[in-house]
């Protein structure tokens, strides 16, 4: 058993939130005052939280020994436990005693935090050593931002420790608020046993019990006292730590005023004065042990994460080289794998390289040797990459600028503080000299190189000379602080540039020839979309890029903490409206999470469609309905999360759902009869798209079944924007819903006299030669009957081609007049016959005579 540590004052932080909202309504008269009133009271739950109040851990242990008498008052007073029933309660509650000691033996967690904080402690007691020596005048900006993360990352210990310890203090104080009712059922059993005159062996059994119990509550007490302790070690502990960080940072900012002054005597007046050389050996070999030992916390820190990191290094070297086993088997002409062979060629500079980018992603930032050991390590894979993808004579200044920014990285830890400046003007006017050489090389280059990546390069190699310039001038006249900034931040600039641009390009590569595999192949929407995905994955990789160059030279000219610091101050500003306060980052993380689910919506239905349902055999329609289902389930989770960013509390989406029961009740049934006949369309499908349906006058084809209204396109070329709740609540025809066979009548009327059954043999011909009529069922010929001018016919016919019917039906109606006309066969027009019952004699004569004897004019 672990004793406790010495009981020392401290605080521990908790919080106190609460969450209220308030909204006046206007009286409800009408559906659209309604809608309003609800979209009101929606965004009103958007109400931030009040700010949460640090209290002692003092008050804490008071206000949860209330809390417990509290619950303890609510609880119904206990009962004597039966005499026929002792024996029983007994061995439930000596098995529920076993599993107590078990719950209240410290962690492993909890043991390993009382293993470190001594180690923590002497950690504090070393950096709050090297923090002493702000003021001095050797502490430039980098020995600041490493002290900086080495404060912080001992704050994440003791943050992590904190909360282990915490989590087994509320296991500890819920198994006592048991055992104290376990005791308090067995203490007034014992009181009450003389009135019940319980038997002597129930008598042992009950003291039996209260005495385990005092036992038990004796050991949970050591145990929360040493939590308590410990508590309060660690809160002493954070607080001093908390304080020194609070000191460097003001260092910092201190320093970053001081940028534009003199800090340091002319150089030539430096040349003059002594230096004490004993001190400087002393204060590298310190800072040679000081990187021994962080190295040393790290590693054994993050062994996990180290692991983690060494496995996806080898998993990306094993995947370059299937790769380029691939890239050597494809054909010579793909330009694709042609352009990536120098990557393919050099697996592990590549792994490594893509590896380093991962660091701050799975260390964090306030890791201030693993970050100066990436900007060593990742020169080497750089100088393996990048001179094969530049021509020949810019391999010179590249070799150049690298022995530079390794000179200027190891020179803090190789050379005594007095010595710096010097090498620092050294650095900067080599670099310079580079700088000065990639601008000649590149400007060398004919028009057909000079690609809108090389005038890039060349305008940031000017920007690079003008700020090693300004070093060079700074350093001489004194002001070795503004120096050291801008030399790191031109070196870094270029290095990250070239870091950024080497990975992007490897990472480029991996996508197409990935793409360019076999198994990526037969997925449908890499097969068809292969120009398009490279495109768009390209345009990602390289935002991400100047993103990435962007956040490293900012972090390295000591800009990127206050832009943060910025950012925060502006999206924290509220916009109030009465009662109501909304942030800007409330607003925009609402817009962030809505974009995101529309993208992935996309995406996912996209997959849908190109590569789940051509493989699966479905019935017609149900890939659609599956297509919707998934897109407004990921619509309404992504909604669910753009108002649990904006900080609205599940309990409050009851107020939501009772102001829209009553805006539906007021003005929204229309809106909710057609959402429910949309999901009736989605899941029934009666009707599909595709479908060519009939609905009043209307003859059309189905385009779209939304989740409100359809949209049907008649023949005539119009859209028609259906309500869903029409198409369910009327008559619909739909001619396609099962097959999309139709049957076709072709009228036909020929000569009194002619052979009738030799007219239905020639229609039953004609219909079967068509290549469009199917032969089951079999085309007939039927007699309707007599008619005024002609025997009457009819042709019936089926067709597959639901949407050539018309068609299918002129070309059988035309070989049906040939046929025929061959045979004979005369097509009647209406004839009438007039019969006269009186006439004049005169009409008589002239038509007798046809009109013979009349006149000419």
């Amino acid at each position: 058993m672990y004793e406790p540590f010495p009981h020392r004052a401290g605080v521990s932080a908790c919080t106190d939130t609460s969450f209220s909202t308030s909204m006046m309504m206007n009286k409800l008269r009408f559906g659209t005052i309604a809608l309003v009133a609800a979209a009101l009271l929606s965004v009103a739950v958007i109400t931030p939280a009040p700010a949460a109040r640090s209290l002692p851990l003092s008050s804490v242990r008071v206000q949860q020994e209330a809390q417990t008498t509290d619950t303890a008052q609510v609880q119904p007073a206990p009962t004597p436990i039966p005499a026929s029933d002792i024996a029983r309660r007994y061995e439930e509650t000596d098995a529920r005693l076993r599993v107590f000691r078990d719950r209240v033996a410290l962690s492993p967690d909890v043991i390993e935090v009382a293993e470190e904080l001594p180690e923590m402690i002497v950690a504090r007691q070393e950096l709050a050593e090297d923090s002493a020596n702000l003021a001095a005048e050797d502490l430039t900006f980098r020995r600041l931002e490493n002290l900086r993360r080495r404060w912080r990352r001992l704050e994440g210990r003791l943050d992590a420790a904190e909360a282990h310890v915490a989590a087994r203090s509320r296991v500890l104080e819920e198994e006592g608020r048991t055992l104290s009712q376990l005791r308090a059922i067995w203490q007034v059993t014992l009181e009450t046993a003389s009135e019940r005159g319980l038997p002597p062996s129930a008598m042992e059994r009950v003291n039996s019990m209260l005495s385990a119990i005092e036992e038990a509550d004796s050991t949970l007490r050591a145990r929360l006292d040493f939590l308590v302790a410990l508590q309060n070690q660690i809160a002493e502990v954070t607080i001093e730590v908390s304080e020194q960080l609070e000191r460097v940072v003001a260092a910092q900012q201190v320093a970053r005023t001081m940028l534009f002054r003199q800090d340091a005597p002319y150089l030539w007046e430096a040349l003059r004065s002594p230096s004490e050389q004993g001190q400087a050996i002393a204060g590298v070999r310190a800072r040679w042990e000081e990187e021994r030992s962080g190295l040393a916390d790290f590693i054994r820190d993050y062994q996990g994460r180290v692991l983690i990191h060494l496995a996806i290094f080898t998993a990306l070297f094993l995947l370059l080289i299937a790769l380029r086993r691939r890239c050597s088997e494809g054909p010579e002409e793909d330009d694709h794998l042609a352009g990536y062979a120098p990557i393919l060629a050099r697996p592990a500079s590549s792994s490594i390289l893509v590896s380093l980018l991962l660091t701050p992603i799975m260390y964090g930032p306030n890791q201030p040797v693993i970050g100066e050991l990436f900007r060593l390590v990742a020169v080497l894979p750089v100088l393996r990459l990048l001179p094969a993808m530049l021509p020949s004579r810019l391999h010179g200044p590249l070799y150049m600028l690298a022995l530079v920014y390794l000179i200027n990285q190891v020179s803090e830890l190789l050379l005594p503080p007095y010595a710096e400046r010097f090498v620092l003007l050294l650095v900067a006017a080599l670099a310079l000299a580079g700088a000065w050489w990639v601008q000649k090389a590149v400007g060398q280059l004919d028009t057909a190189t000079a690609t809108k990546g090389w005038r890039a390069a060349l305008l940031l190699a000017r920007l690079v000379s003008i700020v090693l310039v300004g070093s060079l001038v700074t350093n001489i006249l004194g002001n070795v602080l503004l120096a050291e900034l801008l030399t790191d931040g031109g070196l870094d600039s270029a290095m990250a540039a070239a870091v950024v641009v080497v990975s992007a390009r490897v990472l480029d590569g991996v996508v197409i020839l990935l793409i360019a595999t076999q198994m990526a192949q037969r997925l449908n929407f890499v097969r068809r979309h292969k120009e398009t995905i490279i495109r768009r994955a390209v345009a990602v990789i390289y935002m991400a890029a100047v993103f990435t160059w962007g956040s490293m030279l900012l972090l390295r000219v000591q800009l990127l903490g206050p832009l943060l610091d910025l950012l925060k101050a502006i999206l924290g500003q509220e916009l109030s409206v009465g009662s109501l306060n909304v942030s800007l980052g409330d607003i925009l993380a609402i817009a962030v999470a809505i974009w995101i689910t529309v993208l992935l919506s996309r995406f996912v239905r996209f997959m849908l469609a190109e590569d789940v349902f051509p493989r699966v055999q479905l019935p017609r329609g149900v890939g659609d309905s599956i297509s919707k289902v998934v897109h407004y389930t990921i619509l309404a989770l992504g909604g669910v999360i753009a108002l649990a960013a904006a900080g609205i509390e599940w309990q409050s989406f009851a107020l939501i759902a009772g102001a829209l029961g009553i805006g539906i009740g007021f003005g929204l049934q229309n809106l909710v009869n057609n959402f429910v006949s949309g999901m009736i369309l989605i899941f029934e499908r009666p009707i599909q798209l595709g479908d060519t349906v009939e609905f009043g006058t209307r003859l059309g084809v189905v385009k779209r079944i939304g989740i409100r209204s359809s949209t049907v396109r008649t023949f005539d070329g119009a859209e028609v924007i259906v309500p869903n709740g029409n198409l369910i609540s009327a008559e619909v025809v739909n001619w396609t819903l099962s097959d999309r066979l139709r049957r076709l009548e072709i009228p036909v009327g020929v000569a009194y006299g002619t052979d009738i059954h030799r007219v239905l043999e020639i229609l039953v011909e004609v219909a079967q030669k068509h290549p469009d009529v199917l032969d089951h069922p079999a085309p007939q010929g039927l007699f309707r009957g007599f008619g005024d001018s002609s025997l009457d016919f009819v042709a019936w016919l089926w067709t597959a081609n639901f949407d050539q019917w018309r068609r299918v039906g002129s070309e059988v109606a035309v070989s049906i007049h040939d046929a025929l006309a061959e045979a004979g066969i005369t097509i009647p027009f209406p004839q009438r016959d007039l019969h006269l019952k009186s006439i004049d004699s005169s009409v008589s004569r002239e038509i007798a005579l046809g009109g013979r004897d009349k006149p000419k004019r």
